[in-house]
């Protein structure tokens, strides 16, 4: 039973297999014991209240043994039933044994005294053997003066209805096999209509796993097994997205290492040929170099924070901060990079600002990186940096507003994920990290980070931190 087929049939009949061939001899025990019997009971009753009507009208067999046993012998051969007389006290006084008679069974003191004012009595007496159950009845013999003279009983054996319980119990059995045959074939069909949908679902897959469209059959699959296929689909597409960004990522690298490198390696040849004679060609090589490795700096960082939040969870090292004391440290040295390239620089910092429960080493990351991209996408000498800070409800809202280049709205839409760049010139360059390690950031401190901008026309950054 390897095959998932074998086991879907087995599970699907196993069951019936067990119960049906149950429940066909429960009912018919039920049939023979209890609707059988109770008909079989009130047909002795009418025979028995026939035979005291006759019995009354020879009442010398309640005196005369001989002639009551002749009588017993003769009316039990005619209605092929045992016919036993009892007396007036219910003590036996005539009772006919044959090979096979039940036991004599002598009306209770309850029965003798339904006896006693003229009301039959039946009764069955049950058995595991079905041979040894009977069914009996009392009727009782009185007199003109409707006084009990005798007592008649009719038994009879149940098995003796051989003939209509034969026909019961073909009928049971024919339709328990009947039953079986059907929930067989049922189980079969269903076991291999579930066992064609997984091998669709498995063709299709591997189907879809090299670039084949979604099939008609596929189409029509149960709910379960669609949702099987949508997940793995889902998967198929997930993976895709993540050789697309591996194949950024390596041609972002290639392209951000190369420059440096190049440029490195130019510098190290011109000291190779003799330039490190000339001190003053030498300083200026030397400081190239250096400036070469400072810009190296900002793309590993990025790297390892990115590597930090892909294997575990972002790392928080939170402390109540001062906001009015925190922020203005953090614009210090960007307001002076904004004024070497002759930007407006606006500060707006609301007074007496609560403190925020946050890593103020991580949110310097994120306030670093949203004004390097707005100094750095804002035209030298022409331009301004506005930075916001005020409480809004339960909210510090921290906005850089730049009027660089902008953003246009189909780049808006990628801007947070890893590795993207777009189109227009705000992101001609970089690894495409920054925004999405910032957003990583603020989201591990449970707040928001969004963006506003069209091109041409600046753009706005905010930051909000709950209270």
């Amino acid at each position: 039973m390897k095959s998932l087929r074998s086991q879907l049939l087995v599970s699907h009949i196993l069951p019936l297999v067990i119960l049906l061939p149950l429940l066909g001899l429960i009912l018919l025990y039920v049939i023979e014991t209890q609707v059988l019997l109770a008909g079989l009971t009130e047909d002795l009753a009418r025979q028995a209240t026939f035979l005291a009507e006759l019995a009354a009208e020879q009442q010398d067999i309640f005196v005369n043994r001989d002639e009551g046993e002749s009588f017993a012998r003769e009316t039990g051969a005619q209605s092929q039933r045992y016919v036993s007389l009892y007396g007036a006290d219910g003590n036996e006084w005539v009772v006919v044994v044959e090979d096979d008679a039940p036991d004599a069974a002598e009306p209770s003191a309850t029965e003798l005294e339904a006896l006693k004012v003229g009301r039959v009595q039946t009764r069955a007496v049950l058995s595991v053997d079905l041979a040894q159950t009977t069914a009996e009845a009392f009727a009782p013999v009185l007199n003109a003066q409707q006084r009990l003279i005798g007592i008649v009983r009719v038994t009879e054996h149940i098995d003796r209805v051989n003939a209509r319980l034969t026909q019961i119990r073909l009928l049971i059995l024919g339709s328990t096999l009947g039953a079986l045959v059907l929930a067989v074939g049922l189980g079969t069909y269903l076991a291999r209509r579930t066992s064609q949908w997984l091998e669709r679902v498995t063709y299709a897959i591997g189907g879809l796993a090299h670039g084949e469209p979604i099939s008609e059959a596929t189409e029509r699959m149960p709910i379960e097994f669609r949702a099987a296929f949508d997940a793995v689909g889902d998967l198929q597409t997930r993976l895709r997205e993540s050789e697309e960004t591996r194949k950024r990522l390596l041609a972002n690298l290639v392209h951000e290492l190369g420059r440096p490198l190049g440029a490195l390696q130019a510098a190290i040849h011109a000291l190779q040929q003799g330039a490190d004679r000339e001190p003053a060609l030498r300083e200026e090589l030397l400081q190239g170099m250096d400036g070469q490795v400072e810009r190296l700096k900002p793309l590993l960082d990025n790297l390892a924070s990115l590597h930090g939040g892909l294997s575990s969870a972002l790392t928080l090292h939170r402390a109540p901060t001062d906001l009015n004391t925190w922020l203005p440290q953090i614009l210090v040295g960007w307001r002076e990079a904004a004024e070497q390239k002759h930007l407006a620089w606006v500060e707006e910092i609301q007074p007496n600002l609560p403190p925020v429960n946050m890593d103020a080493n991580r949110m310097a990351q994120v306030i670093g990186n949203l004004l390097s991209n707005a100094i750095k996408y804002t035209p030298e000498g022409s331009g301004k940096i506005r930075v916001l800070a005020e409480r809004r409800d339960n909210e510090i809202l921290i906005a850089i507003h730049d009027t660089g280049v902008g953003i246009s709205q189909q780049d808006m839409e990628q801007i947070f994920d890893p590795f993207y760049r777009g189109q227009n010139a705000r992101f001609p360059q970089g690894m495409g990290l920054g925004l999405a390690i910032a957003r990583e950031i603020v989201d591990a401190h449970g707040g928001r980070l969004c963006a506003v901008s069209e091109l041409g026309t600046g753009s706005r950054f905010e930051v909000f931190l709950g209270l």
